[in-house]
């Protein structure tokens, strides 16, 4: 009963409750409906009041809070990719501290969403010391011995001092002069790895990533307390550097020789990496960790001696054990001969531009219906292997179920999967005991066979498998003939190639990540917010591609009879029967569909080479059409080389094109401004439309004019 029935009814003097009683409660089946309306009007009015406030209002109503201040018109982007709340609030504080330094980055940061760092470009002029206005930091020529200093040259952290630079830095280009603000952005952001299995290498030598290749650690941002505080490199998502990590915990060992208490930065109460050993629940002290370079794995000392000042004056050799290396940068850790552990858990932060593919990030999970069984397996339980969970499915007669995989272990699995028509199998990664998500990594020993069995009658449909959270590596997903009727990825990772090297290449690059190897009556596939590689699906009835990479480099990336692609990134060429729908889409190769008299393709970059049917404001065929009408105008024309070189200006570029680096299929904005906002929203083709990248880039341009000082220019940098 809602709270206000219970009231109403409590309110009835006990005698008519008692005849209502005796009546079958007709009464108070009308006063329950009348309580219902007055919950929802009491919750009105209480969301009423909420919305008064910025900080409790529903996000509809920051616009117009927004507009009582006079903030101005911005762009609309994603409320799942950050909030204008923020900007709002501190409107008030911008306006009292304009013009300065800290406002622009808080006025950055709340406009984007993205870590920012603004630099003073005035500050880093190397010019005659004023008197009254000393800056001793400010050297005409480097400290050659302060390789901290040296390794940030470059970087919106460089102190070095440079001689004037007279271009204009709105246009990107100059940057050292008096009128000059940059504004640095980090667009990747550091997504956590927690208590993940390292992968052994061999000989005592371990990497990071569970896939066995070299990959940088990126620092886990900590919050700035201050207002007035100026972001630093612990501040940004950026990558970690051996330099300062060194530093701090040689800084460390000593202050612990001397008896004195550690001022940890990156190793603080948010550490930037953390190993655990042999199943331990705490990790290995920092003093017993060695930052160092591991490019050619050289086994680190068992022992470090350290210097001591006893009170009478001498000195007293103290020695600190140490128990693992650490490269950041290269993603790898060895022991020394003294230490052999036999389980190696890592947590870290690894770079990336969404929440896409499998990953350790919050995902959607739709709600368990009551007639679905929940398996839960981890290496803890008894159940501790997908084979294991099938089996016991099956003696159950294979209900509807959901295994829900509890930990981020490596899963050995070698088994096939028969699913019963009109049954609804989920494998999902859950989350630990302590509440965080998991990314659990199924190692392949062979093709993963999955059979859709065939129903008793012809008008019942056939079975479902769902995936969601999952990597899968060292082999491919195979759907044998039968009468599979949908398989969904979600959120899921099908390592293009198979597995990586240490190098990064693929170890398979041929192979496919999905393969129909038998017709299916009705099977539709389909890929939402996850990485594969190459598919052949020739056998299937249906591909439907969202918010997906599909990788295949210059093999045939998507192979099947109705393929749709939307808002996706397709590496490689893509051979279909008919093209349903692409929409802000990227194909680097060329896509050529048989039957072109119907389908749709619509704001994509594809190449000109394409076969499909009618293209609709499509690069590069839009921009040559609109280049050859204005020639036309002016009663010229285009000739062939220069539409060959229209068309070459408009090729995609990434920061990466290969899998497991952190800018892969990641737009640059120095690329085509055709592409990077050519959606059909203005947003960015691809796979990250949804970050809506050029919107928060053209807000923060609009914002700058109002907070500049007046004489004052600013540029915009993205990191990566």
């Amino acid at each position: 009963m809602s709270s206000y029935t219970d009231k109403l009814y409590q309110l009835l003097p006990a005698i008519y409750r008692i005849r209502d009683a005796e009546q079958g409660g007709k009464l108070q089946a009308l006063l329950e409906m009348i309580g219902e309306q007055a919950d929802v009007m009491d919750a009105d009015i209480a969301r009423l009041h909420d919305n008064l406030f910025i900080e409790t209002c529903d996000e509809w109503v920051v616009p117009y809070l927004g507009d009582l201040l006079g903030v101005r018109g911005l762009h609309p982007v994603s409320d799942a990719t950050f909030s204008q709340r923020a900007r709002v609030a501190n409107t008030l504080r911008y306006r009292r501290r304009k013009g300065t330094a800290a406002m622009l980055e808080q006025l950055t940061r709340d406009t984007t969403g993205w870590n920012a760092r603004v630099v003073e470009f005035f500050q880093r002029l190397g010019t005659t010391q004023y008197l009254n206005h000393h800056r001793p930091q400010n050297l005409r020529t480097p400290d050659l011995r302060d390789a901290n200093a040296l390794e940030l040259i470059g970087t919106p952290f460089d102190t070095a001092a440079r001689t004037a630079d007279v271009r204009h830095i709105a246009s990107g280009r100059g940057q050292f002069n008096l009128p000059n603000i940059g504004l640095f952005l980090w667009r990747l952001q550091a997504y956590p790895v927690e208590r993940a299995p390292a992968f052994d290498q061999g000989a005592g030598r371990y990497s990071f990533s569970q896939l066995g290749n070299d990959i940088p650690l990126f620092n886990p941002p900590v919050t700035e307390e201050d207002i007035a505080h100026l972001a630093e490199e612990r501040n940004v998502p950026g990558r970690l550097r051996r330099r300062p990590l060194y530093d701090e915990l040689e800084a460390w060992r000593q202050a612990l020789a001397d008896q004195r208490e550690p001022q940890p930065i990156w190793f603080g109460k948010e550490p930037v990496l953390q190993v655990f050993l042999d199943g331990s629940d705490e990790p290995v002290p920092p003093e017993k960790i060695l930052i160092c370079h591991l490019g050619a794995w050289t086994v680190p000392p068992h022992t470090k001696t350290y210097h001591r000042v006893k009170p009478n004056g001498t000195l007293e050799n103290v020695e600190r054990l140490i128990t693992v290396a650490v490269d950041p940068e290269l993603g790898r850790l060895t022991f020394p001969n003294a230490v052999k552990p036999a389980k190696v858990e890592v947590s870290y932060a690894y770079g990336f531009s969404s929440e896409l593919g499998g990953g350790f990030y919050d995902r959607e999970y739709a709600p368990v219906s009551a007639e679905s069984l929940v398996y839960p397996i981890a290496k803890s339980l008894a159940c501790d292997s997908l084979k294991k969970a099938v089996a016991t499915w099956k003696g159950d007669g294979s209900p509807p179920a959901i295994f829900v995989i509890q930990d981020s272990a490596y899963y050995e699995e070698k088994f096939e999967l028969s699913l019963p028509a009109g049954v609804t199998l989920e494998i999902r990664a859950g989350q630990n005991t302590a509440g965080q998500q998991q990314r659990p990594v199924l190692l392949l020993k062979g093709p993963w066979k999955i059979t859709g069995e065939t129903p008793d009658d012809e008008k019942k449909p056939g079975g479902t498998l769902i995936l969601n959270g999952l990597w899968l590596a060292n082999n491919q997903v195979q759907v044998q003939k039968g009468d599979l009727a949908a398989l969904q990825f979600q959120h899921c990772t099908l390592v293009p190639g198979w597995s990586l090297n240490p190098d990064g290449t693929a170890t398979d690059p041929g192979e496919a990540s999905l393969k129909v190897a038998g017709a299916n009556r009705h099977l539709q596939i389909s890929f939402a917010w996850s990485l594969a590689g190459k598919l052949e699906l020739a056998s299937a009835e249906k591909l439907v591609v969202q918010d997906s990479i599909i990788a295949a480099e210059d093999e045939v990336a998507i192979a099947g009879p109705v393929v749709v692609v939307e808002r996706s990134t397709i590496l490689g060429r893509v051979k279909a029967g008919v093209v349903q729908l692409a929409s802000n889409s990227i194909f680097t190769g060329a896509v050529v569909a048989e039957r072109r008299q119907e389908g749709c393709v619509r704001f994509c970059s594809l190449p000109l080479t394409s076969e499909v049917s009618r293209r609709h404001r499509c690069q590069p065929s839009f921009a040559i059409q609109q280049a050859l009408e204005a020639a036309a105008e002016k009663g010229q024309t285009l000739t062939a080389v220069e539409q060959a070189a229209l068309a070459t200006r408009l090729q995609p570029v990434f920061t990466s094109e290969r899998y497991g680096e952190a800018g892969f299929c990641q737009l640059p904005s120095s690329g085509p401004r055709e592409i990077f906002s050519g959606a059909d929203d203005e947003s960015e083709m691809g796979a990250f439309h949804h970050l809506y990248e050029p919107q928060r880039e053209a807000n923060l341009r609009a914002s700058l004019d109002e907070y500049l000082r007046a004489g004052l220019e600013a540029g915009i940098f993205y990191v990566d």
